[in-house]
């Protein structure tokens, strides 16, 4: 049986129950011309149309008003393709209160048959039982009769109360009236609301969700539907599946730890980034922005989301990224061509200035005149080309001098005259330098370089005009370390605390196309620009493990914030140099003891420094054996070993380094005292762990004086076994 003829079977039922309850004798049009059936409590068979349409208006005549019948079940079967039965239980329910029928079930079946004009109704059976129909009844009606009399007398009673019934009704209908038109408002209310969210919902140019708290999906905006690339159609199979279906596997962790602080009250209103998974799988970036709804009793119901495509945004951020690569490269190429040519403008410069004067020595050599003033120029002009060399290794970082606990406040105020003298004029110095301040590991010079480079460069911003530079020291979390313009680029926190230095001055500012060149070597926004000022301040900061940051508007000044990690060792006191009872102090040897005598072994590859290093020691007194590196070294040194009192060698060299040269002269004298040289600073140079350790380190380039000074404190040092 199709669908079709289930719904002629169902309209023909649905009519013959309406018939029957009103009595209409069109009902016997939708019988077939063969129709047989009984009714209610009878026990014979009617077997036409004529014969039940009688028997059913005996029934009820003494019912003038429309009964009910109240179907309680029903079924209906295709017993064959033109037979179909249909069987319930049912009520009927007359128009007389608390009827005995009201009160049983009685039992209806019809069968109905396919004819060409369509199904008919073949048959009728309506059943009641037995035991409550009396002799010449087919429905229980005889009470009837007894109950009209007691109706008549009952509506008299009921006319009084129906009068105070109906007043009660009234203000009952009004006051529901106005609790209609209440509700109705609110109905409306509700439907424009309902309106207005689905309105904003559809307009939202981001996808809006919703999942249970068991990360079911319970809502899918069109936007969403279409963000993860299923047809709009389709969205609704969506429901119930689980939000990790669609984020990536690598993802999963996240959402999940998410979703349980949501529900625990713990959101902190930050945009979460996901890997999500579309439907083709292929997979892109959303932003999730998320909240619980609570149900009437404050409880976690369900997780509200506003779902963003940011694969563009990725996209440009990466093609960003590229361009400022490329820019810093480009930036990068531009400090060292400026780099290499101020380096080498200083260093002409100098060698000029050498040269020159070393020529006007020759000559007033030749002419018997004293040279004594042109050499002093040109040892001037080296020292200046060796201090710029000193420089270039601060600012790459590589000046690690010895660092030991500071209070960074009192050092600020130990070089307060120094920095006064440096501002001068009609400017002021601001100090906010509270004791005890924040202890750092640094070097005290370095921390002077700091202060002085610093200080230097906000006295030229301000220039001739009137004001004040601002100098302070203060504690701050690394959490709280701005990221804008913050120097090295790469620089990231390692500790929780960090002692900040501030110097903040009125001046001219800086225009923000130079703050990324501040730091680099020789750039200067300033006529008066010193060159290696801040970059010496940042390849401090590099090597102390701190960053710089630069905040400075033109017009409005400027403010430098230098951080260095708080160091958690204890200040200590540093006492004041002891003699010990094996030796002498070299600070306090007299000038006549510190004339050389005996050999000293010399090991230097570079041929010039090596011959200036040998009249240099015997201008002190000393006998020279030179060797050009380490094996040849070692092969004199064997040779010679009862002569040789001291050892000056290089640490850089082919074949054999200084390091495995001092470890193999150790090894056939192990007292002998040896100078390591190096152009690297000392702390760089002395790293590592070694078997064998210099008496002394000489950095180069070195003076006469230093040189002598190593010496003598090489051979009058003391040995550990003689303290």
């Amino acid at each position: 049986m199709d669908a079709n003829d289930s719904q002629e079977i169902r309209q023909l039922l649905d009519d013959y129950l309406r018939m029957y309850s009103s009595r209409d004798d069109q009902l016997t049009t939708h019988f077939s011309e063969d129709f047989s059936g009984f009714t209610g409590g009878g026990d014979f068979l009617v077997k036409d149309r004529e014969g039940w349409v009688a028997i059913t208006r005996q029934d009820f005549a003494q019912v003038k008003d429309p009964i009910r019948i109240e179907l309680k079940d029903l079924a209906i079967q295709s017993l064959a393709d033109t037979i179909a039965v249909a069987t319930s239980f049912f009520t009927i329910h007359l128009p007389i209160k608390d009827h005995v029928l009201s009160r049983e079930t009685a039992r209806l079946v019809l069968i109905f048959r396919k004819e060409s004009a369509g199904w008919k109704i073949s048959h009728s059976s309506i059943s009641i039982p037995y035991h409550l129909v009396r002799d010449g009844e087919v429905y229980p009606l005889k009470e009837l009769v007894d109950r009209n009399q007691l109706l008549e007398e009952l509506i008299a009673e009921r006319t009084i109360q129906l009068c105070e019934a109906n007043d009660n009704l009234k203000q009952a209908n009004e006051e529901l009236a106005r609790e209609i038109a209440e509700r109705k408002q609110t109905e409306v209310a509700l439907q424009q609301s309902n309106q207005k969210l689905a309105a904003i919902i559809s307009a939202s140019p981001d996808g809006i969700g919703m999942i249970s708290l068991d990360g079911k999906l319970q809502l899918m905006s069109d936007k969403l539907a279409e963000m993860y690339g299923y047809p709009i159609e389709q969205k609704e199979a969506l429901i119930g599946k689980s939000a990790l279906d669609f984020v990536d596997p690598s993802n999963h962790k996240m959402l999940i730890d998410n979703i349980g602080r949501l529900i625990a009250g713990q959101r902190d209103h930050k945009i979460t980034e996901y890997l999500t998974i579309k439907e083709d799988s292929s997979r892109f970036y959303a932003d999730v922005n998320s909240t619980v709804l609570l149900d009437s009793d404050g409880n976690p119901a369900s997780i509200l989301f506003v779902e963003r495509d940011i694969t563009e945004r990725k996209q440009a951020e990466a093609d960003q990224e590229i361009l400022e690569a490329k820019s810093r490269q480009l930036q990068k190429t531009e400090s060292l061509g400026r780099m290499a040519g101020a380096i080498a403008h200083h260093f002409n410069n100098q060698l000029g200035a050498v040269i020159g004067n070393l020529d006007l020595a020759l000559l007033e050599l030749s002419q018997g005149a004293n040279p004594q003033a042109k050499i002093i120029a040109a040892m001037k002009a080296s020292n200046k080309a060796a201090e710029m060399s000193g420089l270039m290794l601060t600012y790459l970082g590589q000046s690690f001098d010895k660092h030991e606990p500071l209070d960074l406040t009192e050092t600020c105020r130990r070089t307060l005259p120094m920095l006064q003298a440096i501002v001068s004029g009609e400017l002021a110095l601001e100090t906010d330098l509270l004791l005890p301040g924040p202890v750092i590991m640094a070097n005290p010079n370095h921390m002077l370089q700091v202060l002085t480079n610093l200080i230097t460069n906000a006295r030229e911003a301000i220039g001739e005009s009137r004001g004040a530079i601002h100098l302070g020291v203060t504690t701050v979390f690394a959490d709280d370390i701005s990221a804008a313009h913050r120097f090295p680029l790469d620089w990231l926190p390692q500790g929780n605390a960090y002692a900040c230095l501030e110097v903040t001055d009125a001046g001219c500012g800086i225009e923000l196309k130079d703050i990324e060149k501040l730091f680099d070597p020789f750039f200067s926004s300033k006529f008066t620009g010193r060159g290696m000022g801040l970059a010496v301040v940042l390849g401090i900061v590099r090597a102390h493990g701190g960053a710089v940051t630069v905040g400075s508007e033109p017009g409005r000044g400027s403010t430098f914030r230098v951080f260095f990690p708080v160091s958690e060792e204890a200040l200590l006191r540093q006492p004041g140099e002891e003699e010990c009872d094996g030796g002498t102090l070299i600070g306090e040897l007299p000038p006549a003891e510190r004339a050389g005598s005996g050999t000293v072994l010399l090991v230097e590859d570079d041929e010039m420094v090596r011959k200036i290093a040998a009249a240099m020691l015997k201008c002190l007194g000393f006998s020279v054996l030179e060797a050009q590196d380490g094996f040849e070294a070692v092969e004199v040194f064997g040779k010679s070993r009862d002569q040789i009192i001291c050892v000056l060698c290089d640490l850089t060299m082919p074949r054999m380094n200084g390091w495995e040269t001092l470890a193999s002269l150790r090894r056939l004298a192990a007292g002998i005292p040896v100078i390591l040289a190096s152009g690297y600073d000392e702390v760089h140079a002395m790293a590592g762990d070694h078997s064998e350790l210099p008496e002394v380190f000489l950095a180069k380039p070195y003076k006469f004086k230093q040189l002598s000074d190593a010496i003598s404190q090489a051979l009058f040092k003391p040995r550990p076994d003689q303290c």
